[in-house]
């Protein structure tokens, strides 16, 4: 009898990361690997919408999750269905002072949904971020939180 493991109970799933490993051919590692790690998979809209975009791979692997029930797509508004006013609170403020933290961060560009990502997970409490991003890079956002 194979023993079950423990899972996470929600990640935030970074664009760059869905696309790095949500485009191999050999292995479903969105669809099959990720929910084995965790029950539920939140792709921020804005990360949804604009940033994974090609491979058509990807978005075809992380809209079967959200029909399968196991990926949601979340944003501002949703964040108040799930949390209440005050998770919207803390994601405002938490986008607020993300984007002064590198002065090249613009509302829709560069960092931006790397910033709306991490307000996500800091407005719902959500420890687990899966991202690619470079230490040094990624450490003063994170740091800021």
């Amino acid at each position: 009898m194979s023993e079950q493991k423990e899972r996470y109970q929600a990640a935030i799933l970074d664009a760059d990361f869905a696309i790095k490993v949500g485009k191999t051919e050999v292995i479903n590692v969105i669809g099959d690997l990720l929910p084995q790690f965790c029950e539920k998979l939140y792709v921020h809209r804005y990360v949804f919408t604009n940033e994974i975009l090609f491979p058509p791979l990807v978005k075809r692997r992380i809209k079967e999750l959200l029909d399968s029930g196991l990926a949601e797509v979340v944003d501002r508004e949703s964040i108040e269905q799930k949390g209440g006013p005050l998770a919207v609170s803390v994601y405002d403020a938490t986008v607020e002072m993300l984007r002064t933290v590198d002065e090249e961060t613009r509302c829709g560009g560069k960092n931006w949904g790397e910033i709306v990502s991490l307000a996500l997970a800091k407005a719902l409490n959500l420890p687990v971020f899966l991202s690619d991003e470079a230490y040094m890079e990624f450490r003063n956002l994170l740091m800021s939180i």
